[in-house]
């Protein structure tokens, strides 16, 4: 029985392994294609003139509501078996992009009447 339980031990870790290293694969190769797609999307400093005038380009006004989703996760050995969790959370608002720089507010009483995954 034991050698049997090695056996399957072994088959399962080397069944993950290839997953993960197909994952990584995958990954490497996504990251080449978009790589400078998403670099040219990246804007060094911040001026509040131009920002106002891509908002109200975009989306017709300098203000704009918006949805934001913020988490963590994490993973632990725990009795030598890894455990994975995470866990995340909405919450809602509008930027006015005024000349001066962005004002935020936060749409009151939104986590309380929102849901959280985890």
């Amino acid at each position: 029985m034991s050698s049997e339980v090695r056996r399957f031990g072994s088959l399962l870790r080397l069944g993950a392994e290839e997953q993960v290293e197909e994952a990584r694969d995958r990954l490497e190769a996504t990251v080449e294609l978009y790589k400078d797609f998403v670099a040219s999307l990246i804007v060094s400093g911040f001026d509040p003139k131009r920002a106002r005038k891509t908002a109200e380009k975009l989306w017709g006004s300098s203000k704009v509501t918006f949805a934001a989703i913020d988490g963590s996760q994490d993973q632990r050995l725990v009795s030598g078996l890894a455990v994975f969790w995470g866990g995340a959370y909405a919450v809602m608002g509008m930027v006015d992009f005024t000349d001066g720089g962005p004002i935020v507010e936060y749409a009151m009483g939104f986590t309380e009447h929102s849901r959280g995954v985890s």
